[in-house]
């Protein structure tokens, strides 16, 4: 008796609301309500990392330190520039087939 909640609501999908459901919901769904919160995370934790690196490498006289700094700031920019382009790309392939 337990199992049948879960098989109505894996007959719909928790994606549908109720409405007509199309496979144009489901990947609104799934970049929407899924991809940009986790999105936004790592973007926010390339940021930090990068800023992290700047103070690593601004208040440390150490040469040593500061290479290490040096070599979080280079990290947290390509991270970044991968994860937006990622983003930018996601973007372009949905509104082009999902308008």
């Amino acid at each position: 008796m337990v199992i049948f909640p879960a098989m109505t609501s894996a007959q719909t999908g928790a994606w549908c609301n109720g409405m007509d459901c199309s496979f144009k919901q489901f990947v609104w769904y799934v970049t929407e309500i899924l991809f940009k919160p986790v999105f936004i995370l790592i973007i926010s934790l390339t940021v930090v990392m990068f800023l992290w690196g700047t103070a690593e490498y601004i208040g440390l006289a150490s040469s040593d330190k500061r290479a290490e700094g040096r070599k979080k700031m280079l990290v947290g920019l390509i991270a970044l520039a991968v994860l937006m382009c990622f983003w930018g790309l996601a973007r372009i392939l949905r509104y082009t087939f999902f308008p």
